[in-house]
């Protein structure tokens, strides 16, 4: 049977595995936003997301394990756990610092997007590449009938 000791220090252990991994998606999150690759970009926004959903479970299970009482007083438990939290403290920081990347990127995507379409409000050139050459307001197409 694993101990106390032996589960919470496994958890913790997984915990970093799935923060190391998450650096490295968000890592790769912004080299698709740099290259403007939307479906990498989804693709790795969903593998962002399951790894989310992969560490709560893992911060479940490390409360269940850590309200025992044995585990409360145990030299070992806490002395890793202090270790594994300063490590998984300096990885947030590094999460943070690529989240932030990422934003400016995709924040800057955004104004690109907006000067775009204001220009093509401003110029009304997609209402002059609807209507070609056309006298008279465009006709539009009922979908209805």
């Amino acid at each position: 049977m694993v101990s106390h000791t032996e589960e919470i220090n496994a958890i913790l252990e997984r915990k970093k595995l799935a923060y190391d991994a998450f650096v490295s998606a968000t890592a790769l999150l912004r080299q698709a936003l740099e290259g403007d690759d939307i479906e990498e970009v989804f693709r790795f926004i969903e593998n962002r997301e399951a790894l989310i959903a992969q560490i709560d479970e893992l911060d479940r299970r490390l409360k269940r394990q850590q309200q025992s009482v044995l585990s409360r007083h145990d030299p070992a438990i806490l002395q890793r756990r202090a270790e594994i939290s300063a490590e998984l403290n300096e990885m947030l920081k590094e999460i943070l610092s690529a989240n932030q990347a990422c934003d400016v990127i995709a924040s800057g995507r955004c104004e690109v997007l907006k000067k775009d379409l204001a220009a093509m409000r401003q110029n009304e050139d997609g209402l002059h590449v609807y209507a070609g050459k056309a006298q008279g307001a465009p006709k539009f197409l009922s979908v209805r009938t």
